[in-house]
């Protein structure tokens, strides 16, 4: 049986993705007026706009667009919805976020405009794969690998940017995959090594 407080955090992490899935719904539904004032745009944020560094993941291009992405949200949960306590959850989208859209400015100029949550979906899904990596071969580890491998592929000349383009009207922005899944994994690494220190030194406590 769950304890209590296990059963309460599980309670708030639900929650907190509920959350996640309520903002996404909401601003696909009002896309039209949202979009403008809240979706990455290079030359608004120079100008002090800075909340769109965060808001620009949370709108989309059309209905089909946010629902690709509240199924992978949905997917994420039923997965590592034990990694993801309500603390550790905002700290990571919130890290997550700020990561993609300052690596956007900063290493990808020929992107004047973005908005999506798929670039924090890859960094949400790395981030779960690396806070469960273990000393031994593990299925964790093929994800992971499995993960980097498709964000490479996505970098090369061979992958169609434009592949659902009848679908959000848009090319995918493979750069925000991968800034995403890059900041996850140095969190997730961050995170690892704050807990295995922790263990150590209980460790040398109890010897």
């Amino acid at each position: 049986m769950m304890k209590p407080e296990g059963s309460q955090a599980m309670s708030a992490t639900r929650s907190g993705f509920f959350l996640i899935q309520l903002v996404l719904v909401t601003t696909a539904f009002f896309a039209t007026s949202l979009n403008p004032l809240l979706q990455f745009d290079r030359s608004a944020i120079h100008e002090g706009e800075l909340w769109r560094l965060v808001t620009g993941h949370f709108v989309h291009l059309g209905n089909y667009h946010a629902l690709m992405n509240m199924v992978g949200l949905g997917l994420i949960q039923v997965i590592f919805a034990t990694e993801f306590t309500c603390k550790k959850g905002f700290v990571a989208l919130l890290f997550i976020t700020l990561c993609i859209s300052l690596a956007l400015l900063a290493f990808s100029p020929q992107i004047e405009w973005y908005l999506g949550f798929s670039g924090v979906l890859y960094g949400l899904l790395a981030l779960g794969l690396t806070l469960n990596l273990g000393g031994q071969f593990s299925v964790y580890w093929v994800g992971l690998i499995a993960l980097v491998v498709k964000v490479g592929f996505e970098q090369t000349p061979a992958y169609d940017v434009n592949h659902l383009m009848s679908y959000i009207h848009a090319p995918v922005v493979v750069d925000a995959h991968l800034y995403g899944m890059v900041a996850a994994m140095i969190l997730g690494a961050f995170w690892n090594y704050c807990r295995f220190r922790s263990r150590d030194r209980q460790q040398s406590i109890v010897r």
